[in-house]
């Protein structure tokens, strides 16, 4: 559920697109001075939160090609996609990350039943009976 109304979403959108067309540097923008050019006030993870919702309203809703990256200082933070190749990169590696987030999740289930289900791994025990 949305933290607040779809029309406050929208102007809060519309005002997240003008601050990054005219963001003046070089480097992505952050949430934090994101969040304060869109009127978003409370603590660092709430600041997060909400401009990844209003982001996340400008893509769906309004099309905003919004890169967002969190690896190196270089690519910390939202940007425009300069042109659709690097939109289209940015989906994949997004698309990437949510693969393999669901191998992961299916892995610790997978050993989550095994351990429920007190069967243990095959020569979980090799060290000892190999000596």
């Amino acid at each position: 559920m949305a933290w607040q109304s779809e029309s406050v979403l929208s102007v809060r959108a519309q005002a997240l697109l003008r601050a990054l067309r005219d963001w003046p540097h070089e480097r992505p923008a952050t949430a934090r001075e994101l969040a304060l050019a869109i009127g978003v006030r409370g603590g660092h993870e709430t600041l997060r939160r909400r401009v990844r919702e209003v982001a996340e309203f400008a893509r769906q809703h309004l099309g905003a090609t919004i890169c967002s990256g969190a690896g190196s200082p270089q690519d910390c933070g939202y940007w425009l996609a300069r042109d659709t190749e690097e939109w289209h990169r940015h989906e994949e590696a997004k698309r990437m990350g949510a693969k393999f987030q669901f191998v992961k999740l299916a892995q610790r289930e997978r050993v989550a039943f095994e351990v429920r289900a007190g069967q243990g791994r095959l020569f979980a025990d090799r060290e000892a009976w190999a000596r």
